[in-house]
């Protein structure tokens, strides 16, 4: 008789479904950290918008809400070329047709897109340029 092939087992993959969720968890668990932190650099009503990203158009602005601007969260696996870590900068993010620039314009305040490669633990923030000259306008005339 043949002797039988002793193999080792594969690894199931992973689902998509658990990809996904694991992608929500970490953006929601990004979300609350920005609101804490907004909140301990002196804006005590700095929150998190509720399914932001769940309702296209109906009014849900950006992920974190604070009372000087929006923001919008973003964190994702940065790509290695060239042996450096680069971060692609999607630009619709900005200034899309439902970009943080846009929805942040609605309320009269600047939006800003923060983002933190995972696995890092630095955030990054983009801002517009004007958005930010008017913000830094408004902080100096304030002291």
């Amino acid at each position: 008789m043949a002797e039988r092939i002793q193999g080792t087992p594969v690894p199931k993959p992973l689902s998509s479904k658990t990809k996904v969720r694991r992608g929500r968890q970490r953006s929601s668990a990004m979300e609350r950290r920005l609101a804490q932190d907004f909140r301990e650099a002196g804006d005590p009503g700095a929150r998190r918008v509720l399914a932001s990203g769940a309702y296209k158009g109906i009014g849900q602005d950006g992920d974190v809400e604070a009372k000087e601007f929006l923001a919008e969260a973003k964190n994702y696996t940065p790509v290695l070329t060239r042996g450096g870590a680069y971060v692609t900068l999607n630009l619709n993010w900005l200034y899309g047709k439902e970009g943080i620039i846009d929805l942040a314009k609605q309320t009269g305040r600047p939006g800003l897109v923060v983002f933190q490669p995972k696995g890092r633990q630095y955030k990054v923030v983009v801002a517009d340029y004007d958005q930010f000259l008017a913000l830094l306008g408004k902080w100096n005339r304030s002291e």
